[in-house]
């Protein structure tokens, strides 16, 4: 699976679970987030994907952290990777940003709700 089509499964993971407006935005000009979208009760979210082996760094957190600050101003960060964390990355995102592993990643496809 490509990265694109990882973010085009994500949004139809989140599509699945009943998220409104789920939008892939698109490689130029996506600002830091691969897919928007909204929870049944209206709150905005911004999720980057992440299709890779290696852990994710807290470089990346940081990342999304300033993209949701600057572009995505009201949304709540998502990263979602078919890896594992670094604990530099965890505790970068701790109380920032909603932290999906491939663990819970497959959680959530056995039908475990996100609960964002």
């Amino acid at each position: 699976m490509s990265g694109q089509d990882f973010e085009h499964f994500i949004a139809d993971l989140l599509r699945d679970e009943g998220y409104l407006h789920v939008q892939v935005v698109g490689r130029s000009g996506d600002q830091g987030a691969d897919i928007t979208a909204r929870t049944r009760n209206g709150r905005k979210i911004a999720v980057q994907c992440k299709r890779q082996a290696a852990p994710v760094g807290a470089d990346r957190i940081r990342n999304l952290i300033g993209a949701v600050h600057c572009a995505y101003t009201g949304h709540q960060a998502v990263l979602v990777t078919s890896a594992r964390f670094t604990r530099p990355a965890l505790d970068e995102g701790h109380g920032h940003v909603v932290l999906i592993d491939r663990n819970r990643l497959v959680e959530w496809m056995r039908g475990k709700p996100l609960g964002l």
